[in-house]
């Protein structure tokens, strides 16, 4: 997730307090914008197979069977999983439009 999304979702769910803020709630927001799943290990591709024709047999104790999927949500994704209202929502995209305009702004000046 861009860095600005976590800046304006933190920003939000503090409810625009800056004294709400602290490396402890930036923490703690941290594991909220990433989502996991476990899936089944696919099975090897033709490119594991030997020059002649053969699969190499994983060893069942050392090959693991599962895959762990690891991911950021789109702030779409984001602000629908915690239950942002309209108004929150609205709040979140004019200050990251903001953030980003201010951003162009600056790098223009340079």
């Amino acid at each position: 997730m861009e860095k600005n999304w976590f800046i304006v979702f933190h920003v939000v769910e503090t409810g625009n307090n800056l004294n709400q803020i602290s490396e402890t709630t930036i923490r703690e927001q941290i594991p909220k914008i990433l989502v996991y799943d476990i899936r089944d290990k696919e099975p090897e591709t033709s490119s594991d197979i030997a020059s002649n024709n053969t699969t190499h047999e994983p060893e069942a104790e050392k090959e693991p069977t599962k895959v762990l999927a690891v991911r950021y949500l789109s702030p779409q994704e984001y602000m629908e999983q915690h239950r942002y209202s309209k108004a929150d929502k609205n709040w979140a995209e004019l200050m990251y439009r903001t953030i980003k305009e201010q951003e162009n702004v600056s790098s223009e000046i340079k």
